[in-house]
């Protein structure tokens, strides 16, 4: 994102940032109507708070080749299918050449890779996340038109690919969790989870990394804001799950780790209350689908994937830190310890059934 051409960052800025054009590109979404119900398909939803193995778990799912996905070679088109089709025959490289992303936990990426880039379309719409209050990213229940329209985006790059099921990741999906999981009743949903210092500090290091690259590119702080990427950076904002955690967070500061613990108990402790009777989410340790391969072939499983048509390992390597944390609060660390003990066993209960 720090070495895009001056007419790139114009389109990008057309297509993605609020205004008329994206407005008018949403509401011929959501009154388009498609021969076939993308809501009754076997699609797969990863969600989590960043930091998780989000990515790492998408790109694995891709290399199996079955899904369609939003690539980074369809941006800035995302709200606009057709012109995304357009571009990639006629004017897209299609450079498939694999870079290291800016995260500096040596995952690649490339034109072809899959990433969340459907969050236009959602803080586009009237009823956002984004609260009129501004303080924070806040959990919604969505309308229909807006599910409708969602269904449609993600059918349209469904027959752009070719393919019968679909593979996306957003991390903020867990805040219309309730929705979406009601509205796309037969398609899984995957919650990634971390042990919590592990994730805190991944977290924290990351916010101070794009802090300065958006510094030095102000493109860099655009680009995430079009996204509502406001897990980190200068744009940052919490998670509110409660009235009183605006005020909790904003007094932590985001650049100490007891910010970043108290965020992961925050979101993790709103997801425990929620998933409960959800069906078809299943919570996923990252750690145990590195470490133990019964574990990720019991999700496989789950999500009806062969073990043996992916090409694309997990591993750990990248998430090793000095954990010598002088000033970690050690009560609201074990807090969210218990959480995290929480979830696996919620995680190994799920597992034990399938």
């Amino acid at each position: 994102m720090n070495n895009y051409s001056f007419l790139s960052k114009v389109l990008h800025r057309q297509f993605l940032k609020d205004g008329v054009l994206s407005d008018l590109l949403i509401k011929k979404i959501q009154s388009r109507k498609v021969s076939i119900d993308f809501s009754d398909g076997n699609h797969i939803f990863i969600t989590g708070l960043a930091r998780s193995g989000t990515t790492a778990i998408l790109n694995s799912l891709d290399s199996s080749n079955i899904f369609a996905s939003l690539r980074y070679k369809y941006m800035p088109f995302i709200l606009y299918p057709l012109m995304a089709k357009i571009y990639i025959e006629f004017f897209s490289s299609n450079k498939t050449e694999a870079i290291p992303r800016e995260h500096g936990d040596g995952i690649y990426i490339s034109q072809n890779s899959c990433e969340c880039l459907d969050e236009p379309y959602w803080k586009n719409n009237p009823k956002n996340i984004i609260n009129k209050n501004n303080d924070g990213l806040h959990p919604i229940d969505l309308e229909k038109i807006a599910l409708d329209g969602y269904s449609n985006l993600l059918n349209q790059f469904m027959k752009i690919e070719g393919r019968k099921r679909f593979l996306i990741k957003n991390n903020n999906h867990h805040l219309r969790l309730n929705s979406l999981t009601s509205y796309f009743k037969n398609s899984k949903f995957i919650i990634l989870f971390r042990s919590p210092l592990f994730q805190a500090i991944s977290l924290l290091n990351t916010h101070k990394k794009f802090i300065s690259l958006q510094k030095k590119d102000y493109f860099v702080y655009e680009y995430m804001n079009m996204l509502c990427h406001r897990e980190f950076g200068l744009g940052i904002k919490p998670f509110i799950y409660k009235d009183y955690q605006n005020e909790e967070m904003r007094l932590l500061k985001n650049e100490s780790i007891n910010y970043w613990i108290q965020q992961w108990i925050n979101t993790y402790s709103y997801i425990l209350t929620e998933i409960n009777p959800i069906k078809n989410v299943y919570l996923v340790c990252y750690e145990s689908l590195c470490n133990e391969k019964y574990y990720y072939q019991k999700l496989l499983n789950f999500i009806n994937i062969d073990i043996n048509s992916l090409n694309c390992d997990l591993n750990l390597a990248n998430y090793k830190y000095d954990l010598e944390f002088k000033d970690v609060d050690q009560e609201r660390l074990s807090k969210a310890n218990n959480i995290y003990n929480q979830l696996m066993l919620l995680s190994n209960k799920k597992l034990n059934y399938i």
